[in-house]
């Protein structure tokens, strides 16, 4: 016999073995609570029962006397299904002896008034901005919100959990012990915990559902720059790191152009002729989406949408040699410069004072993303992305 969990944590047995009941005959099962029967579940004519709170009828069946207790097996199953609500019972003879044949308002066959069914309220977990692992349950009316399980924790990168209350601002703080007699939403709180990683005093993130990049290699460059697959590797690091849809696209509709060549090529298009291996071009809107708290006051915008060329965030990287055949410290080094580029494109303003991050304004061959810069600007694409 194997009870299995359902979304509703109502517990159903599957039967395999023939019953003594009629097809098409549906057998109440029924308790007494508090001196008061209800209807706790049903056996149908295909052998299904239907057990609508597992507490109640499992303390009763770990508590009937002698035969029950003929078979550990049973008897461990029923506690165990009590305890975790899903177990195979190996042997179910004697709980379905009991189930069909006690007498009496405890357990047994009888007609009962459907108005005897318990009534219940459907709780939705609101997480606000955050993740929870469970969005609804369903409780008897008036018993707590724990009767059938703790309550669960919700989390969201860069806060803290407060507790759950019964409206978004305001409201009354929810305990396991909280009961509900109508259908309602809880709403998690918090508190901000941002995380500073750059020298600079704001952040922005792109207010799309996927980011577009193109990328070209202009003029004239050795077989070793390799450019385009340079930003496919990017793209895909930051896109993993943050959570977020990156992908390749064409020129006229991308969010973010990078352009690899030689300096010279490199200068003019980017009009500086400071630049050195690499440069972004990136437009924000000029009025700030938000401001937090994190090592001080810091401000939060929204990357310039447009389709205009002149704002249009850029990219561009330079070409380190003219060689065919490029050396792995070469090859690693316009990685990181790729990497580093693109993430001032996606946002992040400013650079790492951690030497070893590549948000730091110095070139060194390590290309891979660490923790401290993906959560700077990952908490800011978590909490502000629509």
């Amino acid at each position: 016999m194997l009870f299995t969990k359902t979304k509703k944590r109502f517990i159903s047995a599957v039967l395999t073995m023939a019953m003594v009941v009629g097809a098409g005959v549906t057998i109440p099962i029924m308790v007494e609570a508090s001196g008061v029967p209800y209807r706790c579940g049903d056996i149908d004519g295909n052998g299904r029962i239907d057990i609508f709170d597992s507490s109640e009828i499992l303390e009763y069946l770990v508590g009937l006397p002698n035969a029950i207790d003929r078979d550990a097996r049973s008897r461990r199953a029923a506690l165990i299904c009590r305890d975790v609500g899903e177990v195979s019972i190996t042997d179910y003879t004697d709980i379905l002896e009991y189930i069909q044949g006690i007498s009496g308002n405890k357990l047994s066959r009888c007609n009962c008034n459907p108005n005897n069914y318990p009534s219940t309220v459907t709780i939705t977990f609101n997480p606000q901005k955050g993740n929870v692992s469970q969005r609804k349950r369903t409780i008897r009316t008036g018993y707590r919100i724990d009767s059938v399980g703790a309550l669960p924790t919700p989390t969201r990168t860069s806060h803290i959990f407060n507790g759950w209350y019964t409206a978004a601002s305001g409201g009354s703080a929810v305990s396991g012990s909280t009961t509900f007699s109508n259908n309602a939403t809880i709403y998690a709180r918090w508190t901000s915990n941002y995380i500073w990683n750059s020298d600079y005093n704001s952040v922005a993130f792109w207010n799309v559902g996927t980011i577009k990049v193109f990328a070209n290699t202009l003029g004239s460059v050795s077989s070793g720059f390799n450019f385009t697959t340079r930003v496919t590797e990017a793209r895909n690091q930051w896109s993993n790191a943050l959570g977020r849809d990156i992908s390749s696209t064409n020129e006229s509709s991308a969010n973010i152009r990078a352009y690899g060549g030689e300096r010279a090529r490199m200068q003019a298009e980017s009009g500086n002729n400071g630049i050195w291996s690499g440069l972004t071009n990136f437009y924000q809107e000029s009025t700030a989406t938000a401001t937090i708290s994190a090592n001080g006051s810091k401000t939060v915008y929204k990357a310039y949408e447009t389709t205009s060329s002149q704002y249009i965030t850029k990219i561009y990287v330079v070409q380190i040699s003219t060689n065919a055949s490029w050396t792995t410290d070469e090859i690693n080094r316009t990685k990181l410069t790729t990497t580093h580029e693109l993430g001032h494109a996606l946002g992040y303003n400013g650079h790492s004072a951690n030497s070893l991050d590549v948000m730091h304004k110095d070139n060194k061959p390590q290309f891979t993303l660490r923790a401290s810069e993906i959560l700077h600007l990952k908490q800011i694409y978590d909490n502000f992305r629509s």
